[in-house]
């Protein structure tokens, strides 16, 4: 970028889930002012220039929004990305707790990225300082302090922990527009810097997924079992509910963000088909087709599981990057998957 662009600063590429050696076919480059990153956008435009043969589109991105310094202070759940889609919740537990045994409350997993919860915030910090860049089932794994989910995420008086700026590995489904709106977004999260999205290949018309996805943010309420879950007393009303009645937050999975969308749309729930191929050691490797009716679509991941939850979410994850590559007038859909013989 620095051949053809002036101001680069950074660069951040994060590795395909189901294989470390591959990135994901987007990128962030992070240049030293909101007018060097315009400058190279409009160089950039789609069709003009190309990366190691692959034309390439580039947009803003959007900056990670800080969390106020002071409801960072009593946070003790680290938020760990780059984990093996094979690497379980057990695992977790057991690296993260090795330092001081029975300090991990709970551990929550989510393809490749996890929570580890802690009773104590000194154990959490222990933690971050001993696993962040450790190992775990091959893979190197990074580690931060997790951003509670209800806090100001329009913009904190606090920095993130450890100061480091960070963007969006994946934007938020229902905010179709909110990359357009460049006048007020520099992509950056500090004064005096300025960014910009390059995605390449296949991946050149598909924007990110949900925070919910693989963002640092988790429900506060998830701090311990008794604050999500209350008692059912005789006598207490309880209401049919759509799933549209539901607060985006509420929404933790690709699966339930999926038929969210679906039914936000009036389209039929998506079918779930499950397929299977023998692996290395006589493992058996899972993935699920997607089918959605209403638009005779299909949608097939890329990558082969050894969890069956995993398949299951992988898979409605490569349906809400197709459906979302739709939305801002990408490759249609359906041309972009297709489905086992």
């Amino acid at each position: 970028m620095k051949k053809v662009t002036e101001g680069v600063m950074d660069v951040i590429v994060y590795p395909s889930s189901g294989d470390k050696t591959k990135n994901r076919g987007f990128a962030f480059v992070e240049y030293e002012s909101h007018k060097a990153a315009a400058m190279a956008r409009r160089k950039l435009i789609p069709g003009t220039f190309q990366l190691w043969g692959h034309s390439i589109q580039v947009d803003w991105a959007e900056p990670e929004k800080d969390v106020d310094e002071e409801v960072m202070q009593r946070v003790r759940v680290l938020y760990v990305r780059n984990l093996m889609l094979s690497t379980t919740e057990e695992t977790l537990r057991q690296e993260f707790s090795r330092f001081k045994p029975g300090s991990v409350e709970r551990v929550k997993k989510l393809t490749d990225y996890g929570f580890v919860h802690y009773r104590h915030r000194d154990d959490a910090l222990a933690a971050l300082g001993l696993m962040n860049g450790a190992a775990i089932d091959g893979a190197i794994i990074e580690v931060t302090l997790a951003k509670p989910a209800n806090a100001n995420r329009e913009g904190g008086t606090g920095s993130a922990v450890g100061g480091a700026k960070r963007y969006h590995s994946r934007g938020y489904l229902g905010n179709q527009h909110h990359h357009h709106n460049n006048n007020n977004n520099n992509g950056v999260t500090t004064a005096g810097g300025g960014g910009a999205e390059f995605m390449m290949g296949d991946s050149a018309a598909i924007r990110e997924l949900s925070p919910r996805l693989g963002e640092i943010y988790y429900s506060e309420q998830s701090d311990g079992v008794d604050r999500c879950v209350f008692p059912l007393f005789p006598g207490t009303p309880l209401a049919p509910t759509s799933l549209l009645q539901l607060k985006q937050g509420q929404i933790c999975t690709a699966q339930s963000l999926l038929e969210y969308f679906c039914r936000k749309n009036y389209w039929s729930p998506p079918e779930y088909h499950l397929y299977s191929t023998p692996g290395p050691g006589g493992r058996l490797l899972l993935l699920y087709k997607v089918v959605i009716p209403s638009t005779r679509c299909t949608y097939i991941p890329d990558k082969l599981c050894v969890l069956l939850d995993d398949a299951k979410e992988l898979a409605a994850q490569t349906t809400l990057w197709n459906l979302d590559s739709v939305l801002r007038g990408g490759v249609s859909s359906c041309d972009a998957a297709s489905s086992p013989s």
